[in-house]
């Protein structure tokens, strides 16, 4: 089964995240924020200047303290999923709206929308006034002040230079009819093209030699100097060795086509190379950030065997085991094209709502859950699986993968009409905890009022 990547995480949303992990606290957010960061570290830089976006692909998204989210469908149609709703003359529900704002020389137009109170589904139109800064490879960034945006391209007109795409709204508290839902997009990206191992002209040889070291705590101390809040160091890796590191800001070196951090000091120590950096005010975590590697003389990609940062400096340490001058220094992540500011800040009343259903069940065979509910509408699918209370004790990362391959095992939850037609579920995103798991899904669209059944783990549970 596919897998598929989670990237866009920045500080805020990563903040949010954390309020849902198992045994999350105030007091330990910072230690399970430095699990999660060593997991899904986003990353990004420029090049030439075309902005650069970096990011860590994950298979495994999370593990913290005791939970596991993994991200599945990499292959998902989600196209064929939004036109099913927006390009059908038989949908009900839909809201037509047709709100256009310009800014920056490019119009956004909110054509219609659905909801189902939990989710929305927005259609939008993307004009380019100034011409040349639209393609088929576009990414939208909001403020998210209270929703996610998940998009993707329907159509694009290269002619016209206009896209249309279709965003999923994941409310962080239920809408009902009446309210009125805010779609801030702040920023448009275009032209985005993956680059792996691209090289960096920068000379290691010539720049990085034995090197006077300091302990991580004094490393830690200047890290965080004029911080009023002294930070708390992320480290990769599942401990935090004893290491030597280089003093900090020894040098400014600045790395050819990237404005978004600089080279503060690079050294040997101990044998391993350590590259030092430090961010600019270029840097920018959704379009502008850097994350470096090495490559050998086959053109291997090596990463960071162990990685500090703190307050905008960052320490990585490369194993060099064929010497120093059979490496060099590369980059890996998408090359963004064109970035265009807005805001296009829309929003509109909700004036129908697509109804869902509901069902509760014991299952009857099921090695590891003891009652499922399940929410379901056009939108999207939720299904949540509850364990038998007591049933974790000791090692319970190992019997959350257990769990999770056994959900993994059979085939993706579908849905069953009262025709005895089927509605293929697309796997989304699956987490499990220390409480059981839930699973988010979606399909085209479909009649809810004929829905009769959903199969889960291999066993058919029946809607009232």
């Amino acid at each position: 089964m596919n897998r598929n990547i989670i990237t866009e995480l920045d500080e805020k949303r990563l903040d949010e995240l954390l309020t849902y992990a198992p045994e999350y606290t105030e007091h330990n957010a910072e230690n399970i924020k430095k699990l999660f960061l060593n997991k899904a570290t986003v990353k990004q830089k420029t090049v030439s200047g075309k902005r650069i976006f970096i990011g860590a692909l994950l298979a495994a998204v999370l593990v913290a303290v005791s939970g596991i989210t993994i991200a599945a469908g990499l292959g998902v149609d989600f196209g064929r999923i939004y036109n099913s709703f927006f390009n059908n003359s038989e949908v009900e529900y839909k809201i037509e709206i047709g709100q256009s704002i310009e800014s920056n020389g490019m119009v956004v137009t909110l054509l219609s929308a659905f909801t189902d109170g939990d989710r929305a589904h927005a259609l939008v139109e993307l004009s380019d006034l100034n011409a040349n800064r639209l393609s088929d490879s576009i990414r939208i960034l909001s403020s998210r002040y209270r929703y996610d945006f998940h998009g993707g391209p329907v159509s694009y007109d290269e002619i016209a230079n206009t896209a249309t795409l279709a965003l999923t709204v994941i409310l962080h508290e239920p809408m009902r009819e009446g309210d009125s839902l805010s779609l801030p997009i702040d920023t448009i990206l275009s032209g985005i093209e993956p680059i792996e191992g691209r090289p960096i002209d920068f000379d290691l040889s010539s720049h990085a030699h034995e090197s006077e070291s300091i302990s991580q705590d004094a490393w830690n101390e200047a890290a965080s100097s004029g911080v009023k809040t002294p930070g708390t160091a992320a480290y990769t890796g599942d401990s935090e060795p004893d290491i030597m590191l280089l003093p900090l800001n020894e040098t400014a070196f600045s790395l050819d086509g990237i404005d978004c951090a600089i080279v503060t000091n690079i050294g040997i120590i101990d044998g391993y190379l350590h590259l030092q950096i430090k961010q600019t005010d270029a840097y920018d975590s959704n379009y502008n950030n850097g994350y470096f590697e090495l490559l050998d003389s086959e053109n291997n990609r090596t990463s960071s065997y162990f990685d500090i940062s703190i307050n905008g400096y960052r320490e990585l340490v490369f194993e060099i085991p064929k010497g120093l001058s059979d490496y060099r220094l590369a980059i890996t992540g998408e090359e963004i094209e064109n970035v265009v500011h807005g805001p296009w800040n829309m929003s509109f009343v909700i004036d129908s709502e697509i109804p869902k259903k509901c069902l509760t069940a014991v299952p009857s065979a099921s090695l590891y859950f003891s009652g499922i509910h399940v929410t379901c509408s056009p939108i999207s699918t939720t299904i949540w699986l509850n364990c038998p209370e007591g049933f974790f004790g000791d090692g319970t990362l190992g019997i959350l993968k257990t769990m999770h391959d056994y959900y993994l095992s059979f085939d993706v939850p579908y849905l069953t009409l009262t025709d005895g037609s089927v509605i293929q579920l697309e796997a989304s995103v699956s987490s499990f905890d220390n409480t059981g798991g839930s699973a988010e899904l979606e399909s085209v669209y479909f009649d809810i009022s004929k829905l009769n059944s959903i199969t889960i783990c291999g066993e058919e549970y029946f809607f009232a």
